[in-house]
C-alpha cells in the first residue's frame, strides 16, 4: 500500500490536498461564520463561464475561471450593497456563468475533453504549477489572516457592529471576497466546480461541533479536510469521493457529539445574527429552553446558568475586545446585550 507514495502523481495529489485543506480552512471558516456558503456556491458555478471562454479562445481555462470568479464575487458583493437582494444577485450570476460556460464549450471546435475535469475534479491531475499557485495563494492568505485576524473575526460575527467601532469593514470584505474566489479556482482540480463548496463548509461545520474559538475552528477544520481528502483519495481520485468522505465525517462527528451530551443540555455552535430574536423575547424572557453561547461558540448550559454566563460573557468581552480591536468596554458590553448575546 505504501509503495504508491513513490509515484510523483500521488505525491502531487497529497501535497495538493494538504495545501487546499489549509487554504480552505481559513477561507471556509470566514465563509461559514459570515453565512456566505450559498454565495460561494454561486461564485464556484459562475466560474464555469471562464472555463468555457478559455477553451473557446484558446487560453488556459483556469485563468478564465479566476477572472469569472473574481468578477462574480465582486458583483455579488456590490449588488448586495444596492437595492438588489443578495440571493437574487447570486441566482443571476450563478445561472449567467453556467450558461456562458456551456454555450462556449458547445461552440468550441472539437470536443472539450477537460470539461469533466473542471466539473468534478481529478486530484491525480494536479501538476507542479498548480502546487506553486496554491502555495502562493496560501502564503498570501496566511499573511493576511495573521495581520488582521481580530478584524476578520469581528466582521465575520457582526459587520454592522464592527463598522460602528471604526474597523475597515468594506476593505476586509472586499479582500475576503477576492480570496474566496481565488480559493475556489485553486480547488477546481481537486473536487471540481460542482462540489468545491463542500471543502469550504462541511469541515468547518464539523470542527464547530468540538471547538470554541475562530482560531481553533481553522486548525481543526484543516485536519478534518486533509484526513477526509486522503480517505477519498484511497477510494478514487474523482472529487465526489472526497465530498462523500467529508459528509460522512461530519455525520459521525455530529452523532458522536450528541452521544457525549448529557440529557437536558444543548450545544450552540455558530453565532447568530438574529440572536436577539431567537434567544430573548421583548419582555426579557428566554424563548429557547437553553442559552446559546454566542461568544465562545460551544457550551452546554441549562437554564439556571443564564445569569452566571451573562457575567462571564461581559468579562470575556472586557478581556478580548479592547486588546484586539480597541473598542471601549462599555460600548462593547452594550452592543452584546442589545444583540441578545447575554441576558
Amino acid at each position: 500500500m505504501l509503495d504508491i507514495l513513490q509515484y510523483t502523481f500521488f505525491q502531487h495529489a497529497l501535497a495538493g490536498a494538504l495545501l487546499a485543506s489549509l487554504l480552505c480552512a481559513m477561507i471556509g471558516t470566514y465563509v461559514v461564520t459570515r453565512r456566505l456558503v450559498i454565495a460561494g456556491g454561486g461564485v464556484a458555478h459562475a466560474s464555469l463561464g471562464g472555463v468555457g471562454i478559455g477553451a473557446y479562445f484558446g487560453f488556459p481555462p483556469l485563468l478564465g475561471a479566476a477572472a469569472f470568479a473574481l468578477l462574480s464575487g465582486l458583483s455579488i458583493h456590490a449588488l448586495a450593497r444596492r437595492d438588489v437582494r443578495e440571493d437574487s444577485a447570486i441566482a443571476m450570476l450563478w445561472t449567467f456563468g453556467m450558461s456562458v460556460g456551456i454555450m462556449a464549450a458547445y461552440l468550441t471546435p472539437g470536443f472539450m475533453t477537460e470539461l469533466p475535469l473542471y466539473l468534478f475534479g481529478d486530484i491525480l491531475s494536479v501538476t507542479t504549477a498548480d502546487l506553486w499557485l496554491t502555495g502562493l495563494l496560501l502564503a498570501v492568505t496566511g499573511i493576511f489572516f495573521a495581520l488582521f485576524l481580530p478584524v476578520i473575526v469581528a466582521v465575520s460575527y457582526d459587520r454592522d457592529f464592527a463598522a460602528t467601532q471604526g474597523l475597515p469593514v468594506a476593505a476586509v470584505e472586499l479582500v475576503m471576497t477576492a480570496l474566496t474566489a481565488l480559493t475556489i479556482v485553486a480547488c477546481l482540480r481537486l473536487v471540481g466546480i460542482v462540489l468545491v463548496i463542500s471543502l469550504l463548509s462541511v469541515p468547518q461545520m464539523t470542527a464547530a461541533l468540538f471547538v470554541r474559538t475562530f482560531r481553533d475552528m481553522i486548525g481543526l477544520s484543516a485536519v478534518i479536510a486533509f484526513a477526509e481528502c486522503c480517505g477519498g483519495l484511497l477510494q478514487a481520485p474523482e472529487g465526489f469521493h472526497h465530498v462523500v468522505a467529508v459528509e460522512v465525517g461530519h455525520a459521525f462527528g455530529q452523532q458522536g457529539l450528541r452521544a457525549l451530551l448529557l440529557p437536558g443540555f444543548s450545544a450552540a455552535v455558530m453565532p447568530s445574527r438574529d440572536a436577539g430574536a431567537q434567544g430573548c423575547g421583548d419582555d426579557g424572557r428566554r424563548d429557547n429552553q437553553f442559552f446559546p453561547c454566542h461568544i465562545r461558540g460551544l457550551c452546554f448550559l441549562p437554564c439556571k446558568y443564564i445569569k452566571l454566563m451573562s457575567k462571564k460573557a461581559c468579562l470575556l468581552t472586557k478581556k478580548w475586545f479592547p486588546r484586539h480591536i480597541g473598542a471601549p468596554v462599555g460600548l462593547v458590553r452594550h452592543g452584546i446585550r442589545r444583540r441578545g448575546w447575554s441576558c
